[in-house]
Parts: structure tokens; C-alpha cells; sequence
């Protein structure tokens, strides 16, 4: 009866080390859960403002373009209706 009454606290024991280990392991699981969302939401947030990024370089060389050709076609204007003024003279 001593070693019954022995064994029982060690059953309890074992029971309750299971239910501490259960819980901390879902506890780890949950926090590997939570932090895999917090990367994937960062990453989404990093591909979000890298495009923007993109998007705002293709507006600066599509300016650098515009200036450009729109810098040589005044200089052209200028010299076609200057030369064809001249030949009226």
C-alpha cells in the first residue's frame, strides 16, 4: 500500500509534467506561428515599398526623356523656322 501511495503523486506528476509540457509547446508553437505572420507581413510590406520605389525611378527617367526631347525639339523649332525665315529674305 506505501508503494501505491508512492507511485500515484509520480502518475500525477508525470500528468501534470505532460499538461506543462503540452502547454508549452503550443506556446512555442503559437509564437512560431505569430512570428512567421510578422514576416510574411513585413516581407509584403518590403515588396510593397521596393515597387514604389521602382515605380518612382521609372517616373524620374521617364522625366529625364521627356526633358530631354523636349529640349531638342525646341532647339530644332527654332532652327526650321529660322533658316525658313531666312529663305522668305
Amino acid at each position: 500500500m506505501i508503494e501505491n501511495n508512492v507511485k500515484i503523486p509520480t502518475k500525477r506528476s508525470d500528468l501534470f509534467q505532460e499538461v506543462i509540457e503540452k502547454y508549452y509547446l503550443f506556446d512555442l508553437i503559437y509564437c512560431i506561428c505569430q512570428a512567421d505572420a510578422n514576416l510574411q507581413m513585413q516581407t509584403k510590406k518590403f515588396r510593397e515599398e521596393t515597387l514604389e520605389y521602382v515605380f518612382l525611378l521609372q517616373q524620374v527617367q521617364e522625366r529625364k526623356k521627356f526633358d530631354f526631347v523636349e529640349t531638342v525639339n525646341v532647339t530644332l523649332n527654332f532652327y526650321l523656322s529660322f533658316y525658313s525665315f531666312s529663305s522668305w529674305l
